[in-house]
């Protein structure tokens, strides 16, 4: 007889990249284990199939299954037998898209604006791992100069995205950031400010 076994991912495409290159599934027979594994990947489609196993044990057909070890930054896998006719089976690993949030916040220090350069509105870029993202804030006395970019993604090739922002004031005055609270000190001249980021993954405006 035959066992054939296949890989199902329900991982958003591995957007986060967590996926490992390879995964090694064991066969068990009566639910012990017979010594044979099969490396499953993407180059044999993530299936894999033993042939030519023993049928019967003691007058009995001999029951087969498989199991597979638990995966880091997964849910325990899901092992179903997908045929009533066939020992076929898959093995399913899930894992929950994560996001997270930036919070974007510009405080001034500026003496309460004595000398009149502070603008109307800052707008804010948003920066993953120093990309743009097309993602943008714009902060005014409207909204108390915070406000919110949401349902970010918090993962990317298996490690938590840094977040930054950088904004602009008029053309040739550019404002880039670390972490925390963006501040704006004035002594006649601008300088960097910095901004906050929600759950502690986001850098802002210095």
């Amino acid at each position: 007889t035959e066992v054939s076994v296949e890989k199902i991912w329900d991982d958003n495409d591995n957007k986060e990249g967590f996926r490992p290159s390879n995964v090694t599934v064991k066969l068990l027979a009566n639910g012990k284990e017979t010594g044979k594994t099969a490396t499953l990947t993407v180059d044999n489609s993530w299936k894999h199939t033993w042939k030519n196993l023993q049928k019967f044990e003691g007058g009995k057909e001999i029951e087969y299954t498989v199991t597979e070890a638990q995966l880091a930054n997964y849910k325990t896998p899901v092992i179903a037998k997908v045929s009533e006719t066939a020992w076929a089976y898959t093995v399913t690993n899930s894992r929950d898209f994560e996001e997270t949030e930036a919070i974007v916040k510009k405080v001034w220090k500026d003496a309460d604006d004595q000398d009149g350069y502070r603008p109307e509105t800052l707008t804010v870029k948003l920066l993953a791992d120093g990309k743009e993202t097309g993602k943008t804030v714009t902060l005014s006395e409207d909204n108390d100069w915070e406000d919110k970019i949401e349902k970010l993604q918090k993962y990317a090739g298996g490690k938590a995205i840094k977040y930054t922002v950088v904004g602009r004031r008029t053309a040739g005055q550019l404002y880039a950031g670390q972490q925390r609270d963006r501040r704006n000190n004035h002594n006649y001249h601008q300088q960097p400010y910095h901004g906050r980021h929600g759950c502690g993954c986001a850098e802002g405006l210095g």
